[in-house]
């Protein structure tokens, strides 16, 4: 009789332990912020497919996710209509013992859920528990902060494209601007008609990225359009350049390549202002680059003295500039970009120059580019400029 009393006493013991144990897992339960669910295979009338009953409910799941009065009842009750994803992932979970965290919309009541999937038991797998927390604000402030960030992207490019450079064209002429992925940056081209017959082009390259490398390099395009009008040379107007760019902030250290096309001479007059070497390439397929006159980026050095060089450029020859966007890539030496630019250009040097620009871009960008892209191609058909 002792001993049975004893027994007695330790089964008190352990059924005590228990409820303070169920109420204190209670509690916490029912005191969670987050949305709270034990679930349980289920069985359909439908073979092969997938359901779930609600063995456990917190009282936050209503408010996470505006469902109620889902215990003893199957998802497929409660949730008619929602996507077989929300199956498959718990299935997933009681299979393979792994919690699985992911975020999916719940469709019925106009919910986006964060929610982490565990088995309660991994040994026996029959039960998944699911914690979740309504994040429908957060979603649809990261989609309106989306499409102000891309309504503000596009403005900073139309008034990019509106300051880039001339849109309308001479035949001899082809020019592409593209963006960078992420945002607008500072590079350029223009072309600027001359006496006799001659032309200015001129493409350079910001640093930095965005509406102010865009105001910098509207800034500096038009002072070189004023230069290269009032017929000063390459280098005298990146010396001029040096100047406006020591007073204008955002513009130090910008490159620019500037150069005069006289086709009645058959000849390219050039200055460089640390900027990549121009690209010609004969007819033959013959090609060269223009390097003979480089010196450092705008605004570096007080007083530098810019000089010239020239290049012939004979009947059909194909001139072109570009910014480092083209060339470059972050995986591959400048060298490298270098060889496929001349590659393609020598490849293609029959083609149209609107064909040419295009293959250019195909072939030589890369597609995740963080960088925007300038280049201008120009060529002389027969004697003509």
């Amino acid at each position: 009789m002792e001993t049975a009393r004893g027994d007695s006493g330790v089964e008190d013991d352990v059924l005590t332990a228990l409820r303070r144990s169920e109420a204190t897992y209670r509690a916490l339960f029912e005191r969670l912020d987050e949305g709270f669910c034990i679930l349980e295979r289920a069985t359909t009338d439908v073979p092969g497919q997938l359901d779930f009953r609600y063995t456990a409910a917190n009282a936050a799941l209503e408010t996470q996710s505006g469902v109620a009065g889902v215990v003893g009842r199957t998802m497929r009750q409660v949730l008619p209509g929602e996507p077989e994803d929300w199956y498959l992932v718990f299935d997933e979970v009681l299979r393979t013992g792994e919690p699985i965290r992911f975020q999916q919309s719940l469709g019925t009541y106009g919910r986006e859920l964060e929610l982490y999937a565990f088995c309660v038991d991994p040994d026996t797998r029959a039960e998944v528990a699911v914690v979740f927390a309504d994040i429908t604000e957060r979603v649809r402030a990261e989609a309106r902060e989306r499409e102000l960030l891309a309504e503000r992207s596009q403005v900073a490019l139309t008034l990019q494209r509106a300051i880039l450079g001339p849109v309308s064209l001479p035949d001899s002429f082809a020019v592409r601007y593209e963006p960078a992925i992420s945002q607008v940056g500072g590079d350029w081209y223009d072309v600027v008609p001359l006496p006799e017959g001659r032309c200015g082009v001129v493409v350079g390259d910001v640093v930095g990225h965005g509406l102010d490398a865009a105001a910098v390099m509207g800034q500096l395009r038009s002072a070189a359009r004023a230069l290269l009008l009032q017929d000063h040379g390459p280098a005298s107007v990146l010396s001029s350049l040096d100047t406006f760019a020591a007073m204008l902030p955002g513009a130090r250290c910008t490159t620019v390549f500037c150069a005069v096309i006289d086709p009645g001479d058959q000849v390219v007059v050039y200055c460089s202002a640390g900027h990549l070497p121009a690209l010609v390439v004969d007819p033959d397929g013959g090609h060269r680059w223009l390097d003979g006159a480089l010196s450092v980026p705008l605004a570096v050095i007080a007083g530098v003295e810019r000089v010239e060089a020239s290049a012939a450029l004979p009947a059909d020859a194909t001139l072109l500039l570009y910014t480092d966007g083209l060339v470059e890539r972050r995986d591959d030496v400048l060298d490298a970009g270098l060889l496929r630019t001349a590659e393609v250009v020598v490849r293609h040097r029959a083609s149209s120059l609107d064909a040419l620009a295009d293959l250019l871009v195909r072939d030589l960008m890369d597609p995740g580019h963080d960088d925007d892209v300038a280049l201008l191609l120009y060529r002389r058909s027969g004697g003509t400029g």
